[in-house]
């Protein structure tokens, strides 16, 4: 048998993942403070993908917007809606990440510098749990409704 995290840890990472307050663990006590991020192209467990960067766009600070984990699960318990792209043409997202750091643009990934890391992402799901994809032209507003964004840990 492989050696795995317990589920009462696991849910601890992802109360610590999206900022929720933990009592103590390998990271102390507190909570961190995750920013969401949209992509363009989804990051995977080993690439960083390529992150947003439409006039307008920055990461949006998600302390405080997320359900308690249950189930091995995280979801956003609030609305969590980006500023409007306000420059022209479209661009298509295709999914979000919870990241380490709140400045956009540079290096961003696994293990990158300034911009943060990827800690959880997720593609695009719709009400019934599809994958999707949200084009987004001047003026548009990107907004997760409550429940869309959803982190496992397993």
């Amino acid at each position: 048998m492989a050696g795995s995290k317990s589920d009462t840890f696991e849910l601890e990472l992802l109360k610590w993942y999206t900022g929720q307050q933990i009592a103590s663990g390998p990271f102390g006590s507190g909570n961190n403070a995750p920013y969401l991020a949209l992509f363009t192209v989804a990051p995977t467990e080993s690439t960083a993908g390529t992150e947003a960067s439409f006039a307008g766009y920055t990461r949006v600070n998600t302390v405080g917007l997320w359900a308690a984990p249950a189930s091995g699960l995280v979801q956003n318990a609030s609305a969590i809606s980006f500023p409007a792209k306000t420059d022209v043409g479209s661009v298509t997202i295709v999914g979000c990440a919870l990241m380490s750091g709140g400045t956009p643009g540079g290096a961003a990934g696994h293990g990158a510098g300034f911009a943060g890391i990827i800690l959880l992402y997720s593609d695009l799901r719709d009400g019934a749990n599809a994958v999707t994809t949200k084009a987004l032209s001047q003026f548009d507003v990107f907004t997760l409704p409550v429940g869309a964004a959803v982190f496992g840990e397993d």
